[in-house]
């Protein structure tokens, strides 16, 4: 691997661009860009640096022979798990509690009882992760079955979402955490604001090259939002505001467990580390399609009992409509009849 290549590499590791990077190193972005694309070399003392400052040896990023991959001082090349990425993609744009909404329209149209639908998940978070055996959870979003893990058993850490685990990295794998947030402003013709999270996971695969994992939520789009609190509650965007927060607030939380790990593994090297075991996240599919079905068929039985008590209460006000006018039309045949005046 050329020096050029190693360099773009270990920016991108970082998920640093290159005006970052060049400030790091008090040069302008060209100068990132000519080493980069190979049109220029740096000088010694900036080598110097550059292997300080992205802990690799000198020897790794001056030989060609050596790719990233023997990112060690003693110049052993290291062995690495491999890393387990799904092909199921968290949708930014939609709370777990929209998804069953969208799986079923019906509850979507009768603007079923999102307090409830929130205080449910919220009972089922600690019902799923607390069966779940994870050293370390956190959640993404408080209104989102997304959460980060970390298993000190099997040495992994990741996330689940759709009741499975679709990012699972072992712990010596790790490279660097990156987050990012972007505001955009209004969301969907009212105040407040519509931030999108991207986290970024670079990591080594089994090869000992660099790759990188990314999550990507967002703050306040919420179809239950705009189908049921935005008509009952006058405060609808203090209510994203606390959803922006928990989230930023999670994020960081995450970002310091991983940096805690980083620290921990750079002081103990680990040993006897088992592989991942890709059979179980199959199996951990099929239990989070069979829960999800279960849970939109609740939504449907609830929704049928709304239906109920709203026919219930429209044939409640019917018949006393009907009994009024029935005792109007009684009480106004008992009442004395005037008197026809006589005839001119």
């Amino acid at each position: 691997m050329k020096l050029a290549d190693k360099i773009m590499n270990l920016r991108k590791q970082k998920g640093m661009s290159q005006e970052e990077l060049a400030n790091v190193f008090d040069i302008s972005r060209q100068a990132v860009f000519k080493w980069e694309s190979g049109e220029a070399i740096p000088d010694i003392e900036k080598l110097k640096k550059m292997a300080s400052y992205f802990n690799v040896s000198l020897d790794v990023l001056l030989d060609d022979k050596k790719d990233l991959s023997y990112n060690t001082y003693n110049g052993s090349k290291k062995t690495y798990r491999d890393v387990y990425v799904s092909d199921v993609n968290l949708d930014p744009e939609q709370a777990d509690i929209d998804h069953d909404y969208i799986n079923n329209g019906k509850a979507r149209k009768d603007k079923y009882d999102v307090n409830q639908v929130f205080k449910d998940n919220l009972i089922r978070f600690e019902t799923v992760t607390n069966a779940s055996q994870y050293s370390k959870v956190i959640y993404l979003q408080p209104d989102l079955l997304c959460y980060f893990f970390i298993d000190d058993n099997n040495k992994t850490f990741g996330f689940v979402f759709d009741d499975a685990e679709q990012f699972v990295c072992p712990f010596e794998n790790f490279i660097d955490m990156n987050a990012n947030h972007t505001a955009s402003g209004g969301f969907r013709g009212t105040s407040g604001e519509n931030d999108m999270h991207t986290l970024t996971i670079s990591y080594y695969d089994k090869d000992g090259n660099a790759n990188s994992y990314d999550i990507q939520v967002q703050s306040a789009v919420r179809v239950y939002i705009f189908n049921n609190v935005l008509d009952k509650s006058p405060n609808v965007k203090a209510y994203c505001a606390q959803i922006r927060r928990t989230t930023l607030n999670n994020i960081a939380e995450i970002q310091n467990a991983l940096n805690l790990l980083k620290a921990n593994l750079a002081n103990k090297p680990l040993t006897n580390l088992p592989a991942i075991d890709v059979l179980t996240k199959n199996e951990a599919v099929k239990r989070g399609q069979n829960d999800k079905q279960v849970r939109i068929a609740k939504i449907e039985e609830a929704t049928a009992q709304l239906k109920k008590k709203k026919r219930r209460k429209w044939i409640i006000i019917i018949a006393i409509i009907i009994v009024v006018l029935i005792i109007i039309g009684v009480v106004a045949n008992l009442l004395p009849q005037g008197e026809t005046p006589p005839n001119a």
